[in-house]
């Protein structure tokens, strides 16, 4: 049964409940409010609340006062947005249940609007280490967005936008070693324009002890280093400058993180040291200008560079002696103490051009075009094992040739078309569709249409109907011809969004319930006999709830909770990693004048696991962060801020997996209490 009827009663009661609050404020205060705008979710400037789709907007400032470190604590704090870890420590989202896959990215990724997700695994894990210090703000779009970003905006699209205006400086500390800084310069001096920022960070990891490995459900635990703890040492480098005079502009980019092995990439942990194994790195340099061809019509062109890389240097792979000859445990080819390990490097270049065609023939009619063409090529896929085919452990590393081969690619030609008309003063309707023909999978098409109403300056209600793709990454397309489940397919998702937003002066709220269906979702399937990716279809659908209320001028007061389902239909079964609540709940206070209180809670149900594994769900937990930020007083711009993440060392652990044995069965456990302190001067 579909779950319309129980969203359109809830939105319309959230929005019965939000007409009868705060009804004498005034009208210059919410005006004020209003102004925030965002081109994330059209490409044409419009207010954050008055775009088509559910949007997001964290500032950076904001993030501060309640102790967000990095944009990857930061993004929990956005309704129906999970977060989840691969054994090797890198990154995954999962967004309204869905997105709990190995390997690869489901949502779009931009650093300051250029999209950063690799053709090899859709990913862009240096991303998710930048510092919220460095961070103006971070804008999320729930939902598909392939209709505006194409490839991979498949159930969400994260845009991080750096410092630029305002100069400053920043260093901060904390627990296992951690140490980091930056700054943030500008200038302008009439058409002429230039900012940059630059930051960087490192740490030890947090002390975290883990249960048994894979190792000993094979039944050799003399061989394991489980118990044990994780390497989770990681460092992280960003920086951005950016040029411009009238209409042209030139952007370089540089983001960088290395890690630790974390729990092994194959379920086995790796001995106890602090070495950093892998470093990803993205650098790009794009130039821009935007002419006015008319007096109705813009032209915004483009011409970038990207280059992605990792370089993974002897990260542990097993124990050698792992593979000795069941007649002879003593085998001299792997004794005891040997390692298998790996290295890998991995280089892909991007280069890219295209234009945006804006035409407005009256205020409230836009069309936008959208036209560009990009190449990608794999410049170096090297792979490489201190192992022979006889499963002998060498001194020598062998070429594995197992993966994205070198000189592989694609080519990509997109078009975009979107109208955008206001057809009163309170109803606007946006439609459009974005077709995208690539050299290797085909071509898609994703359609949107889209309108809000605004009833008033303070209720809007908001419907979409979305459709998006996501295609296969190289590696997965790569992975098929080692696997027995046959070819795979684009993943599609189609997606019904109805949405209500109270805007008052001291008190907002918003509402939304959606429904989306998910064909050929791309799965991580592993059995007792084979592994590999595969295709399936999912229903997720829910409600999420935001509040925000300025109880006094002092103190503020917000959250959001989200109630979820999303499930396979071959097996009716939840989709792993899926949890059915979420919720978080904010406070910010101000006593004295000069010092700010900061306090967040955060919510996680209970986690599904895959189909095959016989354990209990993921067990719910819940952290409370508290900070305190002293402005000091005589000195305008100097703050100082301190804080404790996990106050109460609450158990938190990320589920992992079930691959037809048992990898970790006590999960991934987390950081317990961990404390920070953050300096900043603001020119």
């Amino acid at each position: 049964m579909r779950p319309f009827p129980f969203l359109l009663v809830a939105i319309l009661c959230g929005a019965g409940a939000a007409f009868a609050q705060d009804t004498n404020g005034e009208r210059d205060s919410l005006l004020a409010l209003l102004n925030e705008q965002t081109a994330l979710a059209t490409k044409t400037r419009l207010n954050a609340d008055y775009v088509p789709g559910i949007l997001s907007v964290l500032h950076g400032r904001d993030l501060e006062l309640r102790g967000v470190r990095t944009v990857w604590e930061a993004l929990a704090l956005v309704p129906g947005m999970e977060r989840a870890m691969e054994p090797n420590g890198r990154h995954k989202l999962l967004v309204r249940g869905v997105g709990n896959i190995w390997g690869s990215g489901n949502v779009k990724l931009l650093l300051n609007s250029v999209p950063m997700n690799t053709a090899e695994r859709g990913i862009g894990e240096p991303l998710f280490s930048i510092p919220v210090a460095q961070v103006d703000r971070i804008e999320v779009v729930r939902g598909p967005g392939s209709a505006v970003h194409g490839e991979f905006a498949y159930l969400g699209v994260v845009n991080i936008i750096t410092h630029s205006e305002t100069p400053r400086l920043f260093g901060f500390a904390g627990a296992n070693a951690a140490v980091g800084g930056g700054a943030v310069a500008s200038w302008r001096d009439g058409a002429a324009r230039f900012s940059a920022s630059i930051s960087g960070w490192s740490t030890d990891g947090p002390k975290v002890r883990t249960g048994p490995d894979q190792i000993h459900a094979l039944g050799f635990p003399s061989e394991s280093h489980a118990p044990g703890y994780s390497n989770e040492a990681r460092e992280s480098g960003t920086g951005v400058l950016s040029l411009g005079y009238r209409g042209f502009s030139l952007l370089l980019q540089w983001n960088e993180d290395a890690l630790g092995d974390h729990f092994g990439i194959n379920y086995y942990l790796p001995p106890e040291d602090k070495n950093i194994v892998e470093r990803n790195r993205h650098r790009t340099v794009e130039a821009r200008h935007q002419h006015a061809l008319s007096s109705s019509v813009t032209a915004d062109i483009f011409l970038g560079w990207q280059d992605a890389s990792v370089l993974v240097d002897r990260v542990y792979v097993a124990p050698g002696a792992l593979f000795n000859d069941p007649g002879n445990p003593a085998d001299p080819n792997n004794p005891s103490g040997s390692q298998i390990l790996h290295k890998t490097h991995y280089l892909e270049q991007r280069i890219y051009a295209g234009t945006d065609l804006t035409w407005q023939p009256h205020a409230q009619h836009t069309v936008l075009l959208g036209l560009q063409y990009s190449d990608i090529e794999v410049k170096k896929s090297d792979s490489r094992l201190n192992m022979l085919g006889n499963f002998a452990v060498t001194d020598e590393f062998i070429t594995w040739d197992i993966g994205v081969k070198q000189g592989s690619g694609r080519r990509i030609a997109s078009m975009s078309l979107q109208d955008e008309y206001r057809i009163t003063d309170a109803l606007t309707v946006t439609a459009g569709a974005r077709y995208d023909d690539y050299s290797d999978t085909g071509a898609r098409l994703s359609p949107r249409l889209a309108g809000v109403w605004r009833i008033g300056d303070r209720h809007i209600i908001k419907g979409q109907y979305a459709e998006a793709f996501r295609p296969q990454t190289l590696y997965e397309l790569a992975a098929e011809e080692y696997s027995s489940f046959g070819p795979i397919e684009p993943a599609t998702v189609r997606t019904h969004e109805l949405a209500y937003i109270y805007k008052g002066v001291r008190w907002d709220n918003r509402i939304t319930g959606f429904y989306s269906r998910l064909d050929d979702l791309i799965a991580f399937t592993e059995t007792n006999t084979d592994l590999g990716y595969a295709n399936l279809d999912a229903e997720a659908w829910g409600i999420e709830w935001e509040y925000r209320y300025d109880v006094s001028a002092r103190l503020s007061i917000d959250g959001n909770v989200t109630f979820l389902e999303a499930r396979e239909n071959r097996t009716d079964r939840y989709l792993p990693g899926a949890p059915h609540w979420l919720a978080n709940a904010g406070a910010t206070y101000r006593y004295p004048v000069y010092v700010a209180w900061g306090l967040q809670w955060r919510y996680v149900g209970e986690q599904a696991r895959e189909a095959a594994d016989p354990r209990d769900r993921g067990r719910s937990y819940s952290t409370v962060d508290l900070t305190a930020t002293l402005d000091v007083p005589n000195v305008a711009g100097l703050s100082w801020s301190v804080g404790v993440k996990n106050a109460f060392d609450s158990d938190v652990r990320y589920p992992s997996p079930f691959p037809g044995m048992h990898s970790y069965p006590d999960d991934y456990p987390r950081a317990g209490r961990e404390w920070w302190t953050r300096i900043s001067y603001d020119f």
